[in-house]
């Protein structure tokens, strides 16, 4: 049985492998399997430029500010893909 936190080291490997552009890929790796680097990596997240083209869609703010998005809490939630 596996812990939380390589549970989360698995998930975040597989993030990195399938959504990165590839000549960032191997540095993003190995910034994810320290926690020093883990926490450098989230830091630049909301300005991370890495991901690839092919599956980096905008959301129109029209539709990211719609109410449609906010779950029964009242929180906002983020849209679910469907395709």
């Amino acid at each position: 049985m596996t812990r939380p936190h390589e549970d989360a080291s698995i998930v975040e490997e597989s993030l990195v492998r399938a959504f990165v552009v590839p000549h960032r890929r191997e540095r993003l790796l190995r910034l994810v399997a320290s926690p020093k680097g883990r926490r450098k990596l989230l830091r630049q997240l909301a300005h991370f430029h890495g991901l690839d083209p092919r599956f980096a869609h905008r959301i129109p703010l029209s539709i990211g500010r719609s109410r449609r998005f906010t779950g029964s809490s009242g929180r906002r939630e983020p849209p679910i893909c469907a395709t």
